[in-house]
């Protein structure tokens, strides 16, 4: 029941929820142009691992959603699998017919996926008429997008068989592992990597590497060939499941030859501890990329002919085009090309320049630096995919389990079909590391990337979102149509800068206000990342790459837009609020919002807190610095209260607080410690500056 206290991880019992009870009324009975499901139903034809997944999925929806009381039962609907038939326009991978007659359901498949998601699909139809009656007639269906690449939400890594089962009835059909060495998880600890491989292949998930392998050689190197194969041809024969491999530039960085960047990691320092000025080659697009690739898919297809290696080129999409494109022009074209969707696009907030600087929900539509990509890719005939976060997740909120501004979520799956059909976009990148939960907006993104969305033919997103809306928090379209929409205006005051979703957005109102001293929680050994992707003490992040108005320039005009998003935000919440008899649904959403206001409250102090503490390093007179100070004790004492209201939001979801790669940085205790800090800060170190001041 919503309003209880959650603990932490309890939001991992819905991810593992495969069927929601009490959906469909089974009293209602069925008209003479329906079929009813409510005697139960048995089963002929094909079958196969991924077949009885979905066969036990099916019957336990009839059970849990819609109540039949004996869902398993000869005597009721012949549901009939078979492979092939007129396929019609969906005659392709996972294409699907159902025909729905007198007493049968038929169903024709491309293949045994296809077979298993027709009856995800029949469970969608039943969901949205809240019945156990189908109409009779004909659907098909398809993907519009394959792979659709999912990294798990549930942990990293972690993929109980209940969740691989709520990802493929989105429309997953890919899992995501990542890979430092064979046979062992992210931290490094050995563990059954080929089990979970065909666990996952049993159910109808491919799984994909993505490469941390370690391998710092240049392919000019004597003995490449033989360095490269033991890296990457053995890990295809250990691991020979795995269907491809993802390789990004910070990840995988090598001993570039080219004289534009510096011959080392990212993380490492130039002579005598000075930088070069040079990037490394992960951050730049190197001309000897090209060589490297083809001796890296040399080596893989040695052990694995079929694999697909996909080159994701997300590090230097800030890059010159001209730059780029000379790169894509010389690649192989039988790998991938991964290219991130929203990334770089600039853009004007009044008088200062922004620039879309990491995963952002702010640029809905496709931005230059994908196009330029996808335009190459098309002409050359590379097979195209994007990371697009299309799972409802990106760095806006370090800690929320998915954005909830479909508005702005419609405009990216628009941008994403209409790019297919212009460049042949063909998969998906859902999410990264902080991974994929389901929710309204992963629904509504289903009924967007497949053949027919509303079991109608149709195309039409409106009409997706709308039944979406309807199907989750009832029957008032106009007021959440209306909340929704402040929510995405809410959206347009967010600069999705580095110092945005490295600072107070990446941990929300657990996020600490630095005087003096550095305050950060440690990394625990449980913890992927911990906070060290965290830049806890606020500064101005500009960097080579971050080509647009500084930040001691921009910071008070994002300080205005931020609060034009709190009145958004509150006027949002107003409207859900008046919103008559809320479902469960609702009230959950009402208290996520309610916690993004809170959050928008804390950048909005973060920043403020550092102009104050600027003023007063600069300040000239005693009389200034005692003003800086109060300032700077006026805001702090409003963030603790802002922070105190922010726990029983989280108390109430667990799921908000949390990323797979940081664990809980959000939650009630992380938000007691800030809370703890601050008045540190006030009592320490303000103090010790008033009485220095009072001498």
């Amino acid at each position: 029941m919503f309003g209880e206290i959650e603990r932490n991880y309890d939001f991992r019992k819905v991810l593992l929820q495969a069927n929601e009870r009490g959906v469909c009324d089974k009293s209602v009975r069925a008209g003479t142009d329906e079929l009813s499901l409510v005697n139960g139903v048995f089963f002929t034809g094909e079958d196969s691992t991924e077949i009885a997944v979905a066969k036990a999925d099916f019957i336990e929806f009839l059970s849990v959603s819609c109540g039949v009381e004996r869902p398993y039962n000869e005597a009721g609907v012949e549901i009939s699998l078979s492979l092939g038939g007129d396929l019609k326009e969906v005659n392709a991978y996972k294409g699907r017919r159902i025909i729905v007659s007198e007493n049968k359901i038929q169903i024709h498949g491309f293949d045994y996926r296809g077979l298993a998601c027709a009856l995800f699909d029949i469970e969608e139809i039943l969901k949205g008429r809240k019945t156990v009656n189908l109409p009779k007639k004909e659907f098909q269906n398809k993907p519009l997008f394959s792979p659709r690449m999912a990294h798990s939400g549930y942990g990293l890594d972690e993929f109980p068989e209940k969740y691989m089962l709520r990802l493929l009835k989105e429309g997953i059909d890919t899992i995501i592992l990542f890979m430092k060495e064979p046979n062992a998880n992210a931290f490094g600890e050995k563990t059954d990597i080929n089990g979970l491989i065909a666990q996952a292949n049993a159910m109808g998930l491919d799984v994909y590497a993505y490469c941390k392998l370690q391998n710092f050689h240049h392919p000019d190197e004597e003995n490449a060939e033989e360095t490269f194969d033991k890296v990457y041809g053995d890990f295809f024969r250990i691991h020979n499941g795995f269907k491809g491999l993802i390789l990004v530039g910070e990840s995988v960085e090598f001993p570039s030859k080219d004289e534009r960047v510096a011959c080392r990691y990212y993380y490492e320092v130039g002579e005598d501890g000075i930088p070069d000025g040079k990037l490394s080659p992960g951050w730049f697009p190197c001309r000897d990329y090209p060589q490297w690739l083809e001796l890296i898919k040399k080596s893989i297809r040695k052990a694995k002919p079929d694999a697909d290696i996909v080159f994701w080129t997300y590090n230097w999409g800030w890059a010159g085009e001209k730059e780029r494109v000379e790169l894509l022009n010389a690649l192989p074209t039988d790998v991938s090309l991964l290219v991130t969707f929203e990334m770089f696009q600039k853009f004007k907030y009044g008088k200062v320049s922004e620039m879309v600087c990491d995963y952002s929900l702010v640029q809905a539509t496709a931005g230059d630096y994908f196009l330029s990509e996808a335009k190459v890719a098309k002409e050359r005939n590379i097979r195209l995919y994007t990371q697009a976060n299309a799972g409802g997740r990106t760095w806006d909120f370090g800690i929320l389990p998915y954005e909830p501004m479909p508005y702005h979520w419609k405009k990216r799956y628009d941008s994403m079909n209409e790019c297919r059909e212009k460049y042949n976009l063909q998969g998906v990148m859902e999410c990264h590391h902080f991974g994929f939960t389901p929710s309204f907006i992963t629904s509504f993104e289903k009924r967007c990337f497949e053949y027919a969305g509303d079991f109608s033919g149709g195309k039409d997103s409106t009409k997706y979102l709308n039944a979406v809306l309807r199907q989750y928090f009832g029957e008032n379209l106009p007021k959440l149509k209306e909340g929704f929409a402040l929510m995405s205006k809410a959206l347009d005051c967010y600069p999705p800068t580095d110092e945005m979703q490295y600072g107070p957005m990446r941990i929300g109102t657990a996020y600490p206000l630095n005087l003096i001293r550095d305050c950060k929680q440690k990394k625990q050994p449980y913890e992927y990342f911990g906070m060290k992707i965290c830049e806890t003490t606020y500064r101005g992040m500009d960097s080579i790459r971050t080509k647009f108005t500084p930040h001691c320039v921009r910071v008070r005009v994002e300080i205005k837009r931020l609060k034009r998003g709190v009145k958004y935000i509150k006027k949002a919440i107003k409207c859900f609020k008046r919103i008559g008899q809320p479902n469960e649904k609702l009230l959950r959403q009402i208290n996520m919002i309610e916690y993004i206001l809170c959050c928008y409250k804390t950048a909005v102090h973060v920043k403020e807190f550092y102009l104050q503490k600027c003023a007063f390093n600069n300040a000239s007179t005693c009389c200034k610095a005692t003003r800086a100070l109060d300032n700077i004790e006026r805001i702090a004492r409003a963030e603790i209260e802002n922070a105190k209201e922010s726990i029983a939001f989280v108390e109430k979801d667990s799921a908000i607080g949390y990323e797979a790669s940081m664990c809980y940085q959000g939650d009630k205790a992380h938000i007691e410690w800030k809370i703890k800090q601050v008045e540190y800060m006030l009592k320490h170190e303000v103090g010790m500056y008033r009485n220095c001041l009072e001498k």
